[in-house]
This record gives structure tokens, C-alpha cells and sequence, in this order.
């Protein structure tokens, strides 16, 4: 059965202040609870296509095209809109730990904002903070509370940085490489989790260069090579036998450099 689509992305174009290409004409869906794999070789424009989907593309630069959520345009939205719109329906879950955090603050402090953004009281926050951290598997949440981000290692701050990307219960999460330089125990982890989210009604949007990762939880791919999208399609079938030779590339990479039993 056909999966509703949350997010309709037709004809989307990102060029930079100075007219150089970085998106071309994309078109793509996300369905409600689908996971859709984005992967490429870095510079393909896989970030960018994240980021201008939260409206914070690079300055100066022209976003064209269509993408819509749900009734919403998000290529026209202003800054109001935006404020209705990120972290409440549509989180990123940025590539790395460390900068996503504010040093000088305590991790329990900056997940309580989020929900307090969002009117709900101090008291209540906290306690759906430490479940939000208990479902991503972290031990003893109430003390993780009163810790600083440098005292957790990098996997215990990416999965905290996971419950702050879903505390609002948003209907799309933008990942960013959301595996990357995690042990493979942390990995399977946040992978778990994510599927979860799915298994939900979380709709995810995941870039990855870990072709192993989309193999064990995109529904679908697509396949980005310098700003175009070059193939799509469901992963197992693009996987086994991919159509375009820059996917090919990277499949053929991936076999012989990491091995993966799942890509074979």
C-alpha cells in the first residue's frame, strides 16, 4: 500500500550568493513513519538539502521550488512560521554532539527549554525529560540531569541530543549523520530508536554516508551526486541492484572497504 506523504519536495533548487549550484530540481516524499535514506560522497549537497528544509539554508543563498508539510509551504514560510514549525513539527538531529550543546549550561537545563518554549511547566518538563532520556537508554537520567555535556561521552551526548530532537513529538526528524563515530553498540542503539520513532508515525529523513546504516532502517533511498538526485527508490531493491553507476560506486565501495554482509 502506498505510504501518505508528510513531506512533497518537487523541483527543489538551492544556489549559492554567488549563482554556483548546490541543489538541482529535486524531487522526492517523505510518507508518514517512513524512513527515507539520503546518501552521497561529501559535497553532495546531502546537509544542505537538510538544512534548507528547516529554513536555515546559507545566506545570501536562493531556495526554489516546492516543499510542502502537510498544507504548509515551507519554501515561502516566514519567521513566524517557522517558530510554529521548528522543534514542534519538524527537529534536526545535527551531525555532532559536542557543538549542539551549550557548554556552559547543564544538559538537564537545556532540555527542560524546549518544553518550557513550548508552555509547559517546569515540573512537568523534567519528568518527560528523564523518560525521553530513559527511552534512548541512558542510565540514572536524574543525575545526567546536573551533568555538563563534557562529562558525557560522545555516545551518551548524541543520544541525549536524540531525546531533545524528539521532546516535542515532532511529525518529521531531519538526522544528519547521526551514527557517525559511534561505537558499534551506541550505533544500534540510536539505529533502535530510530525505528521505533518510525514504528510510531515519526516520519525521518536521515543522511548518511554508512551504507550498512540505510540497509538496516531506510524504508527508501535516494541517491544524491552533486546536488542531483541520481536514483531513488526501496532500499533493499536499490541495494541489490542499483541502476546508476554513481551508485554502483558507492555500493562497490562500501562491499570492499568495510565488508558489509548486509550489502551483498
Amino acid at each position: 500500500m502506498p505510504v501518505e506523504p508528510l513531506l512533497e519536495v518537487r523541483n527543489l533548487s538551492l544556489h549559492r550568493k554567488d549563482g554556483a549550484r548546490v541543489l538541482c530540481e529535486l524531487n522526492f516524499e517523505v510518507g508518514r513513519g517512513e524512513i527515507l535514506g539520503v546518501v552521497g560522497q561529501s559535497g553532495s549537497g546531502k546537509s544542505q538539502l537538510l538544512l534548507s528544509l528547516l529554513g536555515l539554508q546559507m545566506r545570501g543563498a536562493l531556495l526554489s521550488g516546492s516543499a510542502r508539510f502537510g498544507a504548509q509551504e515551507l519554501v515561502a514560510a516566514d519567521e513566524s512560521a517557522w517558530r510554529g514549525l521548528r522543534g514542534r513539527q519538524i527537529a534536526m538531529l545535527f551531525q555532532d554532539p559536542l557543538l549542539s550543546w551549550n557548554p556552559y549550561l547543564r544538559i538537564g537545563r537545556q532540555l527542560v527549554e524546549v518544553l518550557q518554549e513550548q508552555g509547559m511547566k517546569a515540573g512537568d518538563a523534567r519528568e518527560r525529560v528523564i523518560g525521553a532520556l530513559a527511552d534512548v537508554e541512558l542510565a540514572e537520567p536524574e543525575r545526567l540531569l546536573q551533568q555538563y555535556p563534557h562529562e558525557l561521552s560522545g555516545g551518551m551526548r548524541q543520544r541525549a541530543l536524540l531525546a531533545m530532537a524528539v521532546l516535542g513529538s515532532p511529525r518529521l526528524l531531519l538526522a544528519d549523520e547521526p551514527t557517525t563515530a559511534l561505537d558499534p553498540t551506541t550505533q544500534l542503539r540510536v539505529l533502535q530508536r530510530l525505528r521505533a520513532l518510525s514504528a510510531q508515525g515519526m516520519s525521518i529523513l536521515l543522511v548518511t554516508h554508512d551504507l550498512g546504516v540505510v540497509a538496516a532502517v531506510a524504508d527508501r533511498v535516494l541517491v544524491l551526486e552533486h546536488g542531483v538526485i541520481v536514483e531513488q527508490g526501496e532500499t533493499t531493491q536499490l541495494l541489490r541492484s542499483p541502476v546508476s553507476a554513481y551508485a554502483r560506486t558507492l555500493l562497490n565501495a562500501a562491499r570492499e572497504l568495510e565488508g558489509l554482509s548486509c550489502l551483498s
